[in-house]
């Protein structure tokens, strides 16, 4: 029998973060955030299974899209500059999200652009400016020899 006494850790929710080394004025840190702070939501398989006359062959995918749904708060002039990215040049470079637990290492991701903007009320009673992010996040690196 496993032993139920394993530790089991802690989360951190003011260690989550999405900083960009070519535009460090668009880092969102946790001060940023809403309390939904950062969804992270990969699409796409990691491996796909091909079928054969008698089983399967593995085919690893090189990489897989990321959508990251990030909770601005509007009121901080942060979401008014991700506002004025998304009127002028949606893109944002490769990033580093790192996730709200110290024990898995921060997921680099390439070729971020802001890709949606979802609705939000205007009446006073939400503070969110809720942004979707969608980057490449490469796996498999194996495949690469």
């Amino acid at each position: 029998m496993p032993n139920p006494l394993t530790p089991q850790g802690g989360i951190n929710r003011l260690i989550a973060s999405l900083t960009f080394a070519n535009n460090p004025a668009l880092n969102i840190t946790p001060d940023f955030l809403g309390t939904e702070a950062i969804a992270f939501n990969p699409s796409g398989p990691v491996t796909t299974k091909l079928g054969t006359l008698t089983g399967a062959v593995d085919s690893p995918e090189p990489y897989m899209l990321v959508g990251l749904g990030v909770h601005l708060v509007r009121s901080q002039p942060l979401a008014n500059s991700y506002k004025n990215l998304i009127q002028t040049n949606a893109s944002l470079g490769d990033g580093v999200l790192r996730p709200d637990v110290t024990t898995m290492d921060p997921y680099d991701l390439f070729d971020c652009s802001v890709t949606d903007v979802r609705p939000f009320s205007m009446t006073g009673r939400d503070a969110g400016f809720m942004i979707t992010i969608t980057g490449v996040w490469y796996i498999n690196n194996s495949l690469w020899g």
